[in-house]
Protein backbone atom coordinates (compact mmCIF):
# COMPACT_ATOMS: atom_id res chain seq x y z
CA UNK A 1 0.00 0.00 0.00
CA UNK A 2 1.66 3.62 -0.90
CA UNK A 3 2.12 6.51 1.92
CA UNK A 4 -0.66 8.33 0.34
CA UNK A 5 -3.39 5.61 0.35
CA UNK A 6 -2.26 4.59 3.97
CA UNK A 7 -2.58 8.10 5.16
CA UNK A 8 -5.91 8.32 3.64
CA UNK A 9 -6.72 5.04 5.70
CA UNK A 10 -6.10 6.25 8.69
CA UNK A 11 -8.03 9.57 8.36
CA UNK A 12 -10.64 7.49 7.45
CA UNK A 13 -10.69 5.38 10.56
CA UNK A 14 -9.98 8.68 12.73
CA UNK A 15 -13.25 9.76 11.46
CA UNK A 16 -11.38 13.46 9.86
CA UNK A 17 -12.82 15.21 7.69
CA UNK A 18 -9.58 17.15 6.84
CA UNK A 19 -7.92 15.09 4.38
CA UNK A 20 -4.13 16.16 3.88
CA UNK A 21 -1.96 14.12 1.91
CA UNK A 22 1.51 16.02 2.12
CA UNK A 23 2.06 17.74 5.98
CA UNK A 24 4.53 20.29 4.82
CA UNK A 25 4.07 23.77 6.16
CA UNK A 26 3.17 25.62 3.01
CA UNK A 27 2.49 29.44 2.65
CA UNK A 28 -1.78 30.45 3.24
CA UNK A 29 -3.53 31.02 0.46
CA UNK A 30 -6.00 33.53 -0.61
CA UNK A 31 -9.41 32.97 -1.99
CA UNK A 32 -10.34 33.61 -6.05
CA UNK A 33 -13.09 36.78 -5.71
CA UNK A 34 -14.03 38.30 -3.06
CA UNK A 35 -13.51 37.59 0.68
CA UNK A 36 -16.86 37.20 2.74
CA UNK A 37 -19.34 35.20 0.60
CA UNK A 38 -22.03 32.62 1.63
CA UNK A 39 -18.16 30.88 2.39
CA UNK A 40 -16.93 32.71 4.77
CA UNK A 41 -13.24 33.91 5.15
CA UNK A 42 -10.52 31.51 4.25
CA UNK A 43 -9.12 29.60 6.27
CA UNK A 44 -5.77 30.02 7.78
CA UNK A 45 -4.45 26.43 6.13
CA UNK A 46 -1.51 26.48 8.49
CA UNK A 47 -4.15 25.83 11.03
CA UNK A 48 -6.98 24.22 8.98
CA UNK A 49 -9.95 23.57 11.35
CA UNK A 50 -11.62 20.45 10.67
CA UNK A 51 -15.32 20.55 9.41
CA UNK A 52 -17.88 22.52 7.27
CA UNK A 53 -20.68 25.21 8.46
CA UNK A 54 -24.04 23.11 7.83
CA UNK A 55 -27.04 25.36 7.40
CA UNK A 56 -29.74 23.20 7.94
CA UNK A 57 -33.60 23.82 7.37
CA UNK A 58 -36.87 21.96 7.71
CA UNK A 59 -39.18 21.55 4.71
CA UNK A 60 -42.75 21.01 5.71
CA UNK A 61 -45.14 17.72 4.37
CA UNK A 62 -46.86 20.19 1.80
CA UNK A 63 -43.10 21.74 0.10
CA UNK A 64 -42.87 21.26 -3.33
CA UNK A 65 -39.57 18.81 -2.78
CA UNK A 66 -40.96 16.65 -0.41
CA UNK A 67 -44.50 16.04 -2.71
CA UNK A 68 -42.83 15.56 -6.15
CA UNK A 69 -38.85 15.66 -5.25
CA UNK A 70 -36.43 17.65 -7.76
CA UNK A 71 -39.47 17.90 -10.28
CA UNK A 72 -41.32 20.08 -7.66
CA UNK A 73 -37.73 22.37 -6.64
CA UNK A 74 -34.01 21.78 -7.23
CA UNK A 75 -31.81 21.56 -4.63
CA UNK A 76 -30.59 25.09 -4.52
CA UNK A 77 -33.65 26.35 -4.23
CA UNK A 78 -34.51 24.49 -0.64
CA UNK A 79 -32.80 26.62 1.65
CA UNK A 80 -34.87 29.94 2.12
CA UNK A 81 -35.34 31.94 5.48
CA UNK A 82 -39.04 30.37 5.66
CA UNK A 83 -37.40 27.15 5.42
CA UNK A 84 -34.19 28.10 7.86
CA UNK A 85 -33.83 25.86 11.51
CA UNK A 86 -30.77 25.99 12.57
CA UNK A 87 -26.82 26.46 11.57
CA UNK A 88 -23.98 24.37 13.18
CA UNK A 89 -20.46 23.19 12.20
CA UNK A 90 -20.32 19.69 11.67
CA UNK A 91 -16.89 18.20 12.33
CA UNK A 92 -17.87 15.06 10.21
CA UNK A 93 -20.30 14.30 7.52
CA UNK A 94 -20.42 11.07 8.11
CA UNK A 95 -24.01 10.41 9.17
CA UNK A 96 -24.76 6.89 8.48
CA UNK A 97 -28.29 5.92 8.24
CA UNK A 98 -31.58 6.89 10.60
CA UNK A 99 -30.20 10.52 10.38
CA UNK A 100 -32.99 12.56 11.91
CA UNK A 101 -31.30 16.59 12.34
CA UNK A 102 -34.50 18.68 12.61
CA UNK A 103 -37.88 18.51 14.22
CA UNK A 104 -39.37 21.48 15.17
CA UNK A 105 -42.89 19.54 15.68
CA UNK A 106 -44.16 20.93 11.56
CA UNK A 107 -46.62 18.55 9.29
CA UNK A 108 -44.34 15.90 7.95
CA UNK A 109 -41.59 16.12 10.29
CA UNK A 110 -38.79 15.10 10.77
CA UNK A 111 -39.08 13.43 7.24
CA UNK A 112 -38.35 16.57 5.52
CA UNK A 113 -35.38 18.69 5.64
CA UNK A 114 -32.49 19.52 3.64
CA UNK A 115 -28.88 20.90 4.79
CA UNK A 116 -25.89 22.80 3.18
CA UNK A 117 -22.37 22.83 4.21
CA UNK A 118 -19.78 25.23 2.97
CA UNK A 119 -16.50 25.89 3.56
CA UNK A 120 -13.15 26.12 1.02
CA UNK A 121 -11.41 22.92 -0.78
CA UNK A 122 -7.32 23.64 -1.68
CA UNK A 123 -5.77 21.58 -3.91
CA UNK A 124 -2.17 22.12 -3.09
CA UNK A 125 -0.96 20.65 -6.16
CA UNK A 126 -2.77 19.62 -9.91
CA UNK A 127 -4.10 15.88 -10.08
CA UNK A 128 -7.40 14.14 -9.16
CA UNK A 129 -9.59 14.00 -5.89
CA UNK A 130 -11.46 11.29 -4.97
CA UNK A 131 -14.65 11.54 -2.60
CA UNK A 132 -17.44 9.12 -1.32
CA UNK A 133 -20.84 10.16 -1.67
CA UNK A 134 -23.98 8.25 -0.35
CA UNK A 135 -27.49 9.41 0.13
CA UNK A 136 -31.05 9.00 0.41
CA UNK A 137 -33.02 11.10 -1.00
CA UNK A 138 -30.49 13.61 -2.81
CA UNK A 139 -26.95 15.16 -2.45
CA UNK A 140 -24.77 17.14 -4.63
CA UNK A 141 -20.96 18.35 -4.17
CA UNK A 142 -19.60 21.52 -6.08
CA UNK A 143 -16.04 22.90 -6.24
CA UNK A 144 -16.45 26.44 -7.41
CA UNK A 145 -20.40 26.24 -8.25
CA UNK A 146 -19.63 23.12 -10.48
CA UNK A 147 -21.19 19.75 -9.32
CA UNK A 148 -18.78 17.18 -8.92
CA UNK A 149 -20.56 14.16 -7.75
CA UNK A 150 -24.31 13.68 -7.46
CA UNK A 151 -27.11 11.55 -6.17
CA UNK A 152 -30.80 11.75 -7.24
CA UNK A 153 -33.49 9.79 -6.10
CA UNK A 154 -32.14 6.78 -4.26
CA UNK A 155 -33.74 4.65 -1.84
CA UNK A 156 -30.17 3.01 -0.46
CA UNK A 157 -27.24 4.62 1.03
CA UNK A 158 -24.98 3.29 -1.10
CA UNK A 159 -21.43 5.26 -1.01
CA UNK A 160 -20.01 5.48 -4.39
CA UNK A 161 -16.71 6.54 -5.54
CA UNK A 162 -16.38 10.00 -7.56
CA UNK A 163 -13.21 11.28 -8.74
CA UNK A 164 -12.61 14.48 -10.85
CA UNK A 165 -9.62 17.06 -11.06
CA UNK A 166 -8.58 19.68 -8.96
CA UNK A 167 -6.06 22.69 -10.64
CA UNK A 168 -3.81 24.05 -7.47
CA UNK A 169 -5.41 26.77 -5.35
CA UNK A 170 -8.26 27.59 -3.35
CA UNK A 171 -12.12 27.11 -4.25
CA UNK A 172 -15.43 27.43 -2.47
CA UNK A 173 -16.72 23.96 -1.55
CA UNK A 174 -20.67 22.96 -0.54
CA UNK A 175 -21.83 19.70 -0.09
CA UNK A 176 -26.01 19.84 0.10
CA UNK A 177 -28.53 17.35 1.19
CA UNK A 178 -32.44 16.90 0.60
CA UNK A 179 -34.37 14.17 2.30
CA UNK A 180 -38.47 13.85 1.84
CA UNK A 181 -39.16 10.27 2.93
CA UNK A 182 -38.58 6.95 4.50
CA UNK A 183 -35.14 5.90 5.57
CA UNK A 184 -32.41 9.09 5.97
CA UNK A 185 -29.10 8.75 5.35
CA UNK A 186 -25.96 10.43 4.15
CA UNK A 187 -22.20 9.48 3.95
CA UNK A 188 -19.43 11.79 2.65
CA UNK A 189 -15.64 11.83 2.74
CA UNK A 190 -12.26 12.48 0.74
CA UNK A 191 -10.14 9.20 0.00
CA UNK A 192 -7.61 10.61 -2.42
CA UNK A 193 -5.84 13.47 -3.46
CA UNK A 194 -3.86 16.03 -2.45
CA UNK A 195 -6.17 18.75 -0.82
CA UNK A 196 -7.83 19.82 2.71
CA UNK A 197 -10.97 20.90 2.75
CA UNK A 198 -12.12 23.16 5.86
CA UNK A 199 -14.65 25.24 7.51
CA UNK A 200 -14.43 29.17 6.90
CA UNK A 201 -13.53 32.06 9.68
CA UNK A 202 -16.09 34.15 10.31
CA UNK A 203 -16.33 37.82 11.84
CA UNK A 204 -19.54 37.13 13.54
CA UNK A 205 -20.29 33.94 15.80
CA UNK A 206 -22.95 31.63 14.52
CA UNK A 207 -24.58 31.57 18.13
CA UNK A 208 -27.47 33.56 18.68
Amino acid sequence: MSVARWLAAALLLAGCSEYRVNDEERPPADPPGDDGDVHGDPPDWNDCPNGLLGRYHNLSAEHAYVTEGRDGAELAELFTDDTFAFERYDPSLEWGANWWPVDDGIAGDPEGFAVRWVGWIRGWSDGNVEIVLGATDDAEVRVDGEVVADVTASQTLLPELHAFYLDGGVYPFEVTYAHRRDASGMRFRVVGGDVSICIPSYSEAVEE
